[in-house]
């Protein structure tokens, strides 16, 4: 094979690569996104009846992934995201009665991240204004940080998983900048808790059920 053949066959294969590279990539954009998260139902409820999760309004962080499937009408969406919701005063005065003990560090808070997929359709309302909609599935972790009385008492929180689904609404503006909303139902949650250093607690381990229902409020950004 002479040195000739050699080079036509690999300019021949990086003009490949470059064509292919650059239709993958027009298929694929991605986007990020920061707003508030609303509790809703009972978890954001702080009366402390059983399932009331006290969760006060947080921060929502998200970054998508879109790979479109029919042109700029059909998507394939996946995300991951970070919602930081504090736990109320009255929720964690709930927590008080319960071990008998008032604790000097009244700050809890849940941690949620949800990795999602679903499905996206796209309808242009003008050149500059395209309205998203779009429903997924979702594989959360959700966390509650302990809850510390004292150097000697404090509540730990084991992490759980659990699947739920999401649907929400989008505004694509100039191409680039978004405004959304999009509802969460997570999922319910068993959490294993342990306590420690309560002598008047009788079990020292128990189990929290809690159903997490969110809606997110965002600007965002696509690349």
């Amino acid at each position: 094979m002479t040195d000739s053949s050699i080079m036509k066959k690999i300019l021949t294969v990086t003009i490949f690569l470059v064509v292919t590279s650059g239709t993958l990539l027009a298929q694929n954009d991605f986007g990020v996104n920061v707003g508030v998260a609303l509790p809703v139902n009972q978890f954001g409820k702080s009366d402390g009846e059983l399932g009331s999760g006290g969760a006060e309004a947080g921060l929502n962080l998200s970054l998508v992934h879109r790979y479109h499937i029919l042109a700029d009408h059909l998507s394939w969406r996946s995300g991951l995201g970070l919602t930081i919701n504090s736990v109320s005063e009255m929720r964690i005065s709930s927590f008080e009665r319960l071990f008998d003990s008032e604790s000097n560090d009244r700050a809890s808070d849940y941690f949620i991240v949800p990795l999602e997929t679903g499905l996206e359709t796209s309808m242009p309302f003008s050149d500059n204004v395209i309205m998203n909609i779009s429903v997924g599935l979702s594989y959360t972790y959700l966390q509650l940080s302990t809850w510390e009385v004292d150097a000697s008492k404090r509540v730990e929180f084991d992490p759980a998983f659990e699947f739920g689904y999401n649907a929400g609404l989008e505004f694509e503006l100039y191409k680039h900048f978004l405004l959304g909303v999009r509802y969460y139902d997570l999922g319910d949650y068993q959490i294993d808790t342990s306590a420690f250093g309560f002598p008047n607690v009788e079990e020292s381990q128990f189990t929290l059920n809690q159903r997490v229902r969110q809606v997110t409020i965002s600007l965002g950004y696509r690349f």
